[in-house]
């Protein structure tokens, strides 16, 4: 009897850590910046990393800095994965005036893509009166 009790117990156990999984995801990508018809990295550049699940009720938000070339990544371990989640990447362009954003739905087995941003690339439109 205590044998099958035991074995039951680490049977629930065993089920309880299948379901509460772990998934990790690379948000990633470039900030580049277009001048002049030239394309150049923008090293140093804020990234903010925002990730929201009504699903689950899991939120992440962090903020990363590009690299000398212009690359940011970062990381995410997501609690509990239900197959669904939103990621949203922005960063502020000076020359526009605004932030700029990206956002993509993290798919199990699926890799997000490549979240870039191409600052100072088009210059808003003049007011008319």
């Amino acid at each position: 009897m205590k044998k099958l009790f035991f074995t039951l117990l680490i049977g629930i156990f065993i089920s309880f850590g299948a379901i509460a999984q772990n998934y990790t995801v690379t948000v990633y990508g470039n900030v580049m910046i277009v001048l002049n018809g030239m394309v150049s990295p923008v090293p140093d550049q804020a990234v903010i990393i925002t990730i929201d699940s009504s699903n689950t009720g899991f939120t992440y938000q962090n903020t990363v800095y590009t690299d000398d070339a212009g690359y940011y990544e970062d990381v995410v371990e997501i609690p509990g994965f239900s197959g669904y989640e939103y990621v949203q990447t922005s960063t502020y362009d000076s020359c526009l005036g605004y932030y700029q954003y990206n956002s993509a739905v993290i798919l199990p087995g699926a890799t997000l893509p490549s979240m870039d941003f191409y600052l100072c690339n088009s210059a808003p439109p003049d007011c008319q009166a």
